[in-house]
């Protein structure tokens, strides 16, 4: 209402005022942020005992409004994180709290592993949810988990194999490609007997001769869960060698080349000599060496005696028509280096692998290893 006179005629008011814009207090809008999951976590199917890890990754519209926050959930339970990660010592999770979780799978069944990102901001929680994912337990398997790497360049490829379900496979130069020389394996679930046949490659022909075959070997051996293997020779059809840990197993060699005027002798066996090559002053066949009769100085063979190389520690070039001899463990200069000796593990706890350089990589499992690359 505005101010006024009172006509007495007409009984009216009559205004004299003029209106005037009214406006309540300032009231202040603030836009609250979004919560957005980027990337799912991926469904994973372990022996029961084993640990698992699970990724994902959230963003905020706004970050000045609030830190993101995270919570791993287990059919809908808040996961903790807990103690030791050894297998079949109760529980165990860590990072529940971030992006990745690790979660050991205690029982057989399926489980819903979800992950929560939530923002608190202006007294409102703002938040969203991934999918949830199957989380499966079984009975642990007779699995073989290989990993292979390169030389140089620091790559990795891996691939998984299910003895038990498949039965036995095979694995050549074609498998991982001629750059991954090193190719470790090992079983990711349960401790088991696994046969294995090494074949070393056949020695190169000549325009008129043959050369000798590579040599075999078959062995049964204890595969226990966790443990690093390592096989070299493979990727580029050599001999073959076979390492547990940092000690050697088992060699095979390969077939000696033929020359002009002769065929090349077998290579060794498991326990067994190679073959003299055939002909006038053929190459030595390599000797049979018994369990306990490699040293920490290795010999290479007579063909490199004329090269410019750097011989490591105390090796040496065989003189002509003799050749190499393997040492017992390996000795890589990072492992060495670092006070690690030849034929130790390379720690005392699960560790992830290291290339000839030093670099770990990352997306290596965790193990109890003692090969030294280099």
């Amino acid at each position: 209402f505005s101010s006024g006179t009172y006509d007495t005629t007409t009984g009216r008011g009559v205004g004299n005022a003029l209106d005037r814009a009214k406006s309540t207090s300032t009231a202040t809008l603030k836009v609250l942020p979004t919560v957005t999951v980027t990337s799912e976590p991926t469904a994973a199917t372990v022996g029961t005992g084993e640990v698992v890890t699970f990724t994902s990754s959230a963003t905020t519209s706004d970050p000045d409004q609030g830190a993101l926050a995270f919570q791993w959930t287990v059919d809908g339970e808040n996961v903790t994180d807990e103690g030791r990660r050894d297998a079949l010592v109760g529980n165990y999770a860590s990072g529940a709290n971030t992006t990745t979780l690790e979660i050991k799978k205690t029982t057989v069944g399926v489980s819903t592993v979800q992950f929560n990102a939530f923002v608190d901001a202006e007294g409102f929680r703002i938040a969203a949810k991934s999918k949830g994912t199957n989380f499966t337990g079984v009975t642990p398997r007779s699995l073989v988990a290989l990993e292979a790497f390169t030389m140089s360049g620091n790559l990795i490829k891996t691939s998984t194999q299910d003895i038990g379900a498949n039965g036995a496979f095979t694995l050549d130069s074609d498998t991982f490609g001629s750059d991954y020389g090193i190719i470790q394996f090992h079983s990711p679930e349960d401790n088991y007997t696994l046969r294995m046949t090494l074949k070393a490659a056949k020695g190169a022909d000549s325009a008129n001769f043959t050369g000798g075959g590579g040599g075999t070997g078959v062995i049964d051996f204890r595969l226990d869960r966790n443990i690093e293997y390592t096989l070299l020779g493979v990727a580029n059809n050599s001999s073959i060698l076979l390492y547990r840990g940092s000690v050697l197993m088992a060699a095979v060699g390969k077939g000696g080349d033929a020359g002009i005027f002769a065929g090349g002798g077998a290579g060794g066996g498991v326990n067994m000599a190679g073959e003299n090559g055939d002909g006038k002053n053929g190459g030595q066949g390599g000797i049979r060496v018994g369990p306990g009769g490699f040293g920490l100085t290795g010999q290479w063979g007579s063909i490199l005696s004329n090269s410019n190389f750097t011989l490591k520690d105390t090796d040496i070039v065989a003189g002509i028509p003799f050749g190499g001899t393997t040492i017992s463990c390996s000795k890589g200069d990072y492992w060495i280096n670092h006070g690690i000796a030849a034929c130790e593990n390379n720690s005392s706890s699960e560790i992830r692998f290291r290339y000839i350089d030093g670099t770990e990589e990352s997306n290596s499992s965790l193990l109890t290893r003692g090969f030294k690359p280099g």
